[in-house]
């Protein structure tokens, strides 16, 4: 210890008689490693941190897929959706989505807000229970005129304050009256960009009923999420998914000839937009700092040749 602590101390003195030299050094050290850490705070956060549902391994992401544009993937319409969660075994829940406006009025100045339509089991996938209040009900998904709205938290501490009795209080939307039934916690979001109509953060959740003509094939506009069971991978989803496409096809040749489905986990689908771009600039700002490692090395070589004698 005493030989570690006399090279420390040593090392000290050499670089305070060369403030030149260290300067240069400190600099270049530190632009590397500051970027190499902005970088990987970003990966992490992106392709490594456990996301924010329960077991999100088993979470995945479904689309249709045209046979003639591979790899692309496309919006569902609500009539194979239906028919996905009636005869696909491979998952424990499957729910839809779609995002609209609303107008917030009352309580302030009017506001436009990111809506999210959900039908049922959108909450149970994704296994968040509300921060307070309860999730959406049976009926209010059977119910076209559900009055039951859930805020995001930040809507909720940006425009009440964070008010822990906002549950059961009334919101005017869009002109209408509607009911807080629950606020979900903090980190709660799940936007597909792949098929956000908004591109902004969901402040508020609506149940959304699907009618009985829902059934006939025509459109597609929806996202769909659903957890597999715990046996079940990725690939075998996809294989039963492909089969049941196959089927529907045969059923609905006008609507359904040319499709199949798409699944993909969770994971890949909310960083498969930018996965490549921050694989690139993780290399790269790697490589930046190499280069200032060796920058410094050749600092300390030429320092070591003139000291030479």
């Amino acid at each position: 210890m005493d030989a570690l602590f006399q090279d420390i101390k040593y090392a000290i003195r050499l670089c305070l008689r060369t403030p030149g030299f260290t300067a240069v050094a400190v600099v270049a050290l530190a632009l590397g490693i500051g970027a190499n850490t902005a970088i990987f705070t970003i990966v992490n956060a992106a392709l490594i941190e456990k996301l924010p549902y329960k077991e999100p391994q088993r979470l995945v992401a479904l689309w249709e897929e045209n046979t003639r544009r591979p790899g692309r993937a496309n919006v569902v319409g609500p009539s194979n959706y239906l028919r996905w969660r009636e005869r696909a075994t491979a998952f424990d829940g499957m729910a839809g989505l779609v995002e609209t406006r609303i107008a917030l009025t009352g309580g302030g100045d009017p506001e436009e807000l990111t809506v999210q339509n959900v039908t049922g089991d959108f909450f149970p996938v994704l296994g968040v229970p509300p921060l307070i209040g309860r999730p959406f009900s049976d009926a209010e998904y059977n119910d076209k005129n559900s009055p039951a709205v859930i805020l995001a938290y930040d809507l909720w501490q940006r425009r009440f304050g964070g008010d822990p009795t906002i549950v059961g209080k009334p919101l005017q939307l869009n002109g209408a009256s509607l009911t807080v039934v629950g606020v979900m916690p903090q980190d709660f979001q799940l936007q597909l960009r792949s098929n956000s109509l908004v591109a902004k953060p969901i402040d508020l959740w609506r149940p959304w009923y699907l009618p009985p003509e829902s059934r006939n094939p025509g459109g597609r506009f929806m996202s769909v999420i659903a957890r597999l069971k715990p046996e079940v991978s990725v690939e075998q989803a996809a294989t039963q998914m492909k089969t049941i496409a196959a089927g529907l096809s045969s059923e609905f040749p006008q609507f359904d000839t040319g499709w199949t489905v798409r699944v993909l986990s969770m994971r890949d689908e909310l960083s498969r937009d930018f996965r490549p771009a921050l694989v690139v600039l993780t290399g790269a700002v790697a490589f930046v700092l190499l280069i200032a490692c060796a920058n410094v090395a050749n600092l300390l070589l030429a320092r070591g040749a003139v000291r030479h004698r």
